[in-house]
């Protein structure tokens, strides 16, 4: 029930509404609360397990409960449970992380690269992936955990951090780079660090014995190219049993 997690939602079920509304058809935005959002005082990597962000919506998903999940796709297994499939994958936002400075600190502002940051910077980021990329590059940053949706990250970055590092397309779809106030945010080049596995990308969960809904859903919601991207992706995630750990 994250706000970004519900946008993405209701962005689903605002497309859904457009299409089958005059058949009928109703849709309604059933809240989760997954392991990864309730435990934010340990690292990812730390926590165990997997799916930490998809498990409960998963068991909903057998249970019945719901006729679909969903789900930023860089958090899906590579493998789901039997019975699941994704039946739909959304065209991709930019892929890309995005260097997010300490607005307070006007020295800091002025780096747009990795490379700019000072020596001893402290950098926040949760993600196992880009710690190493930073270490193999910059090993004189100073790198701390940081957990929480994207609003509570930016309210630690003024007290804790000079930046953090976030996925662009959660700051995209949150409409955090317009309005009066914009966040100030500097693309990572892809030389300096690699998205995650199906970063940028929305995935549709449903159950295999529900084609309806997953027919529904594939027709308003689903992107060849980005599929056709993101499994390559995946398949190389597969191989290399990537994932949190």
């Amino acid at each position: 029930r994250s706000k970004l997690a519900m946008v993405q939602s209701e962005w689903v079920r605002d497309v859904m509404m457009d299409k089958f509304a005059s058949e009928g058809k109703k849709f309604v935005v059933y809240e989760v609360v997954s392991k990864g959002d309730m435990i934010l005082d340990v690292p990812l990597s730390q926590v165990g397990g997997v799916g930490l962000f998809t498990k409960e919506l998963e068991v909903s998903l057998l249970n019945k409960e719901i006729d679909l999940a969903v789900h930023s796709l860089k958090d899906c297994e590579t493998k789901l449970p039997e019975g699941l499939y994704l039946a739909a994958i959304s065209e991709r936002e930019d892929p890309s992380d995005i260097l997010v400075p300490n607005p307070t600190k006007p020295e800091i502002m002025k780096c747009k690269t990795l490379k700019d940051l000072p020596a001893g910077a402290i950098v926040g980021t949760s993600s196992l992936r880009r710690m190493a990329q930073i270490k193999a590059m910059r090993p004189d940053l100073v790198i701390k955990d940081v957990r929480g949706n994207v609003q509570s990250r930016l309210a630690k970055l003024e007290k804790s951090y000079d930046v953090i590092i976030m996925a662009k397309a959660g700051f995209q779809r949150l409409g955090l780079f317009d309005g009066p106030n914009p966040v100030v945010a500097y693309d990572i080049d892809s030389s300096e660090m690699l998205h995650a596995v199906g970063q940028g990308a929305l995935a549709v969960e449903c159950r295999e014995d529900n084609k309806e809904v997953a027919d529904m859903v594939r027709s308003v919601v689903e992107h060849p190219e980005t599929r056709a991207r993101v499994e390559a992706e995946r398949g190389f995630l597969r191989s290399v049993g990537g994932g949190c750990q």
